[in-house]
């Protein structure tokens, strides 16, 4: 599937195939008028902090099954941001946050089943509450606590984790530094 590219054969409202497909990521039915705009999914992915080590966990799945990625993920349909935050580390890893705190914003793509999301990344800061995470295994298959000299970006699933957490680690070094 193309970047821009609506997963849709026929109209989901009326089943028509006559259908047209505005870039980018519109869709209009020329036989009852419908009009589906794919908007950008909201996810949330948390840099928990300890010991100057931030937690990065291992993805058991696809996307990017084996490579590092950060705590998270999609934000449901009546929740907030933070609240989605909290729960996918809960979920995830078993653990309570404290003293979340929004860093960054950014865009990414995410391939899922042949149909490719647009997500609004929005990335947290925190720490969590004593004790050692426990992983979901079917979301993870393990976790590391990663020092800024040990970051390695291309091991890292999502480009919007790459950019979040590189950035995260050059503002720490800047902010010791003064």
């Amino acid at each position: 599937m193309r970047e821009h590219e609506l997963p849709f054969r026929f109209c989901p409202h009326c089943a028509s195939e006559n259908i047209l497909f505005h870039r980018p990521l519109k869709m209009e039915c020329k036989s009852c008028g419908f009009t589906y705009y794919q908007n950008n999914a909201a996810a949330t992915a948390v840099i928990i902090e300890r010991d100057n080590a931030i937690l990065m966990v291992e993805r058991a799945r696809e996307p990017g099954m084996g490579m590092l990625d950060l705590p998270g993920g999609f934000v449901d349909p009546g929740e907030g941001a933070i609240e989605a935050a909290r729960r996918e580390v809960m979920e995830e890893l078993r653990l309570r946050l404290k003293s979340l705190r929004l860093i960054d914003s950014r865009p990414n793509r995410y391939p899922y089943r042949e149909t490719l999301y647009h997500t609004c990344d929005l990335f947290f800061t925190a720490e969590a509450e004593e004790g050692e995470p426990v992983i979901q295994e079917s979301e993870l298959s393990g976790y590391r606590w990663v020092r800024a000299e040990e970051f390695v970006a291309e091991e890292v699933a999502f480009e919007s984790v790459r950019q979040a957490v590189t950035r995260y680690f050059r503002d720490k070094k800047g902010a010791a530094g003064h």
